[in-house]
Parts: structure tokens; sequence; C-alpha cells
């Protein structure tokens, strides 16, 4: 059940359950409630249960059984939304600009339920010329990052986990996507964000196309825990009427993810009845796709089952600059950034561990 991109058959059934209008989404709940035990769903599925209890009611069930999964989505929620003065007053009193990214960005911008998207954590964007700051920022109010920021990292990666004892977990991004770290990739993003206060703390949002397509592309690939809420995040973005199809195709083409969400939104037209125009998916049938994409696809490289070597490679080789030949040089470079290693001479030795099983720790 874990490392899908692609629902399978009962959790297919409980995104139709929190996402369909009245009688399917019934009807899909009877059929999987027949055989379904709450304790032994994995997390990617458990996560669902707030949607599910949220559009049911709508319709006049009352699946109780999933009512305290509701009450606990809302509070953590809540809580977290609550502190988010915490978490961004460090970085708004050093005059770091800040945009919040999935699950805060689509409760703020998105779904109707404060619940129907539980997250545990933050996720917040800054320009990349000011993440050095921003984490000199957090680790002056107790906020400690999992990695020390240095040019290399953020040059090389796009995130990075600070943890504080009284304050939700925050992760900093100082690009959208590990894919594209290039210093120009995310200028669109900025310029199109909207601006938003939450509980009084003014910040941004990315406008609804970048969000659909974040969640998109961070839904598929390969992780531990089902990413199948990718699902839900874009029916629920694109049902909002506010993508700008035209403005979609060409940051999906600008980014090199033009088979991806090919893909993607025809599934969730298919299969959830997402109201995608027929001239987007056109757009994007006709729209350019790169050589590291047909290469990315022919191998499976986003299935993160696959040889780490080939993922990391194409991570890295659409975000340096210059030819083939010049990627390959700072490849180990980037591989001890993204591997949160202390220095280059420690790359062959991790790079050799993985090899044999035991991995180095991943971004």
């Amino acid at each position: 059940m874990t490392g899908r991109l692609w629902p399978d058959a009962g959790q297919t059934l409980l995104l139709r359950a929190g996402l369909c209008p009245g009688p399917e989404a019934i009807a899909a709940w009877h059929e999987v409630a027949r055989d379904l035990d709450l304790d032994a769903l994995d997390r990617g599925a458990a996560r669902l249960l707030p949607l599910v209890w949220s559009n049911l009611r709508r319709h006049g069930v009352e699946a109780e059984a999933l009512a305290p999964r509701h009450r606990a989505a809302l509070e953590a929620n809540v809580r977290v939304l609550g502190q988010l003065g915490a978490a961004l007053g460090p970085l708004h009193a050093d005059g770091i600009a800040t945009m919040l990214l999935k699950g805060s960005a689509l409760l703020v911008d998105g779904y109707a339920d404060p619940a129907g998207r539980p997250m545990a954590d933050l996720d917040v964007l800054v320009p990349l010329h000011r993440a050095l700051d921003a984490g000199r920022a957090l680790e002056a109010h107790g906020f400690v990052a999992d990695v020390r920021l240095t040019p290399t990292i953020t040059r090389y990666t796009h995130s990075a986990s600070f943890r504080h004892p009284r304050h939700p977990a925050l992760d900093l991004h100082w690009h959208v996507f590990e894919e594209c770290c290039r210093p120009d990739d995310d200028e669109p993003v900025w310029a199109a964000s909207v601006p938003v206060t939450v509980g009084g703390v003014a910040t941004r949002v990315p406008a609804p196309e970048d969000q659909l397509l974040h969640a998109c592309v961070h839904g598929e690939k390969w992780v531990r825990v089902p990413g199948i809420r990718w699902v839900a995040d874009a029916v629920t973005l694109i049902r909002l009427g506010r993508i700008r199809w035209a403005r979609l195709v060409e940051e999906a083409t600008r980014r090199r993810f033009v088979l991806r969400m090919r893909a993607q939104l025809a599934y969730l037209r298919s299969s959830f009845d997402a109201p995608v125009p027929a001239e987007a998916l056109a757009a994007l049938e006709s729209a350019p796709v790169s050589r590291i994409e047909r290469f990315e696809d022919r191998w499976s490289v986003r299935d993160r089952r696959r040889p780490w070597a080939l993922v990391y490679w194409c991570n890295h080789r659409r975000s340096a600059s210059g030819g083939f030949a010049s990627a390959a040089l700072t490849f180990p470079r980037y591989l001890q950034a993204v591997w949160r290693l202390g220095s280059l001479a420690a790359v062959p030795g991790a790079g050799l561990r993985r090899v044999l099983g035991r991995r180095p720790p991943a971004p």
C-alpha cells in the first residue's frame, strides 16, 4: 500500500467518499465501510478521513466513527495556524518576505473545512537571497535546524526542517520544488502570489495554478507514506474555478513538468470528474517535452525505488548550470548537500552505504 502515485481500490473509494457529490459519495462510503479497519489504515489513507467525514455530513450521513478523526485534525490545524505568528514573526522582523506552501496555503485559500486537510507542520517559502538570513532569524528565536544552512545547502537543495520545543515544526523553503533550484526558478511564483492575513499575520500564498502544480508534482513521488492526498488537494483547487489554465500550461512547460501534468490532470478528470478544460489537456498534449522529462519517463526515474543515482542525477541535472560535463563535476557537491554531509570527502562512503542498503539521510 506504500509508495504509489495512483490510489488503490480502497483509497479510491475513500477519495470518492470525500470528494464526490451526494449519491456517489454515499455509495462509495457504504462500500468501503464494510471492510474498513480505521486502525489498520496506512497514514496516507488515514489523512483523508476528516475530509470524508465533512463531505458525508454535508450530505446527511453521520459517520460517527470518523468524528474523532475530524475533531483531532481540526484541533491540530487550529493549533498550527494559531502559532503562525511565532513562526513568521522572526522572519518578518528581519524584513524577510514569506509565503505559505502546501497544507497551510490550502487551508487558507482552498479547503472550506478547516479540518479537511490535516497537517502537522508549516511550510514557508522565503526568497532565495534571504534563505541564510531566514535560518539565522529562526535559530535566534529557538528553532533548531536539521542542517546548518550554508551557501552550498541553499545552492543545491530546496528546503530545511526546523524544530522548536513549543511551536509547530517548520519546513523553510527557498525553492518550491526540489527539481527546480536555479536562482530564478521561483520568480514567477512570487510575482503571481496573493497577499493573505491569517490570525492577524500578513503573508502570501501562491496563485491557485502554482498551488495545483505544486500539489501534483509533490504528490507524484515514491514515499513511505502514500501521497494520495495530492488527489484531494488538486480536485479541491480545480473546483474553486480560479485556475488560469494557460498560465498553468506555461509553468508546467517552463519547469519541464509537462508529462507529469498530462497524466495527472487526465486522471483527475476521468476518475473524479474534476473540471479540467479539454483545451488545457490539448495544450499540454501539444506542449514541448524536454529530453530530461523523456528520460525520466522512460526509466521511471520519479519512482523513488529506482536506483538512487538516477533520481539524484536527474534532479541535479535539471538545476545545474552549464552542460553535462559541468553537471557531472558538481554532482558530488550536490550529493553532499542533499545527504546533509559535513564534507565532500564523506560522499563516497555515504554512496557505498546506500548501495549496501544502509542509506544516508535523505532530504
